[in-house]
């Protein structure tokens, strides 16, 4: 989706993009081809309560003052830990039928560059859990656009949570949708006339309405 959105922006290059940068194209992406009012449904963790919501993608905006190029330094618990931020490549090394955990220690492994003890190298496999849960949390400090969130609160119960706004499914699941449609409508439009699937395609969107409506009617 980014290729075609940024037709001078080769793969090689997309794929260095880190979370963020890439969820930020695709919400102005997304805007481009729906508006910018996103609705989506959650379940209150609760009471099971569904809401419906809406995120409007124009105040989506990153409020990253730091650098993300090259990579960063923490001192923690005696130990001086270089990382980076996670890119598309990193996230597309996961898999999606290991645990939350076993994948978030993919990740790490991918983006500690260094750990030193004074001085000396250590692995991150002796890295304590708690400093690679502070190095985790940096990283969401560094790049909030990575881990979207909007925080809603159930009118039935009362109850508050955040819930995460995963841009790629949503745009995904919105594509999939519109192209279903679209199908549906050439589909109808041919039936009735006769015409090609090309011939109905290089219609307006308003014109296609007024047939769906006379075949309708």
């Amino acid at each position: 989706m980014l290729s075609l959105m940024n037709q001078e922006a080769s793969i090689e290059e997309i794929n260095t993009y880190t979370v963020g940068e890439r969820d930020t194209q695709l919400l102005l992406l997304r805007k481009q081809l729906f508006g910018s009012q996103l609705t989506g449904i959650a379940s209150c963790p609760s009471c099971d309560e569904q809401l419906e919501f809406r995120l409007d993608c124009n105040k989506v905006q990153s409020s990253q003052k730091e650098s993300r190029e090259g990579t960063s330094m923490m001192r923690l618990s005696g130990l001086d830990v270089e990382f980076k931020l996670p890119t598309v490549a990193d996230i597309a090394t996961l898999d999606p039928q290991l645990s939350q955990r076993d994948n978030t220690a993919i990740l790490l492994k991918r983006c500690i560059v260094a750990v030193k003890e004074d001085g000396v190298d250590l692995s991150v496999d002796a890295v304590p859990e708690e400093v690679l849960d502070r190095v985790t949390r940096r990283m969401g400090e560094i790049e909030p656009e990575a881990d979207m969130r909007l925080g809603l609160s159930c009118p039935r119960c009362t109850h508050s949570w955040l819930v995460s706004i995963d841009i790629v499914s949503f745009l995904w699941q919105e594509i999939h949708a519109w192209a279903s449609r679209i199908l549906l409508e050439v589909h109808t439009i041919a039936a009735a006339y006769g015409w090609s699937e090309s011939e109905i395609l290089a219609m307006t969107t308003r014109r296609r309405d007024v047939y769906l409506g006379m075949i309708q009617s």
